[in-house]
């Protein structure tokens, strides 16, 4: 950050933005804001408010702040298919956090058949992403009837199984469930 690795002809690329800050929320939460608020001016102009917009949607929902969170993510315009799937994967995080079941339960069956479409984009990310859903689904069956057998089960699963995107959020809510 001192060496101002992070810039390019006086600019940060949009997606290095958001690793940077995405990344950093896990590590540092303090510095992943200092660096949202130092560098956000110097994103590219194409997609720069889509990108603070999601960026801050993250930031807040590691604060807690879920309803905000909400609301940034509904400021994006882009329709663009990364944004497309990043906003409703936050959104699954925010609908569980919420415990709005309803909300959940239907945008995760639309990226289900979502990612099923776009297979063929995804790539090796389809069983991040599918992993990712199945896993939620288990949450929230926990949740709603905790059983220890199947959380034994289901924290086996996590342990062995690599290919999960978010696992760490994943990890954090089977946690909370076992208290």
């Amino acid at each position: 950050d001192k060496k101002n690795l992070f810039t390019s002809e006086g600019f940060i690329s949009n997606i290095d933005f958001m690793n940077a800050v995405i990344t950093g929320l896990s590590f540092n939460k303090n510095w992943a804001v200092y660096f949202f608020d130092k560098y956000k001016n110097l994103l590219q102009e194409i997609g720069k408010d889509d990108i603070i917009h999601l960026v801050n949607a993250s930031i807040l929902l590691h604060e807690k702040k879920y309803s905000d969170s909400l609301t940034e993510l509904s400021l994006i315009t882009s329709r663009e298919f990364y944004f497309y799937l990043r906003i409703r994967l936050l959104r699954i995080k925010l609908f569980f956090e919420l415990n709005d079941t309803e909300s959940l339960m239907y945008i995760i069956d639309s990226v289900k058949h979502y990612i099923k479409r776009k297979k063929h984009i995804l790539g090796v990310n389809y069983l991040l992403v599918n992993n990712f859903l199945n896993s939620v689904l288990k949450l929230l069956k926990l949740k709603n009837k905790y059983d220890k057998a199947f959380y034994r089960l289901f924290s086996s699963y996590l342990k062995k199984e690599e290919a999960i995107y978010a696992k760490d959020w994943i990890n954090t809510q089977l946690m909370q469930l076992s208290k």
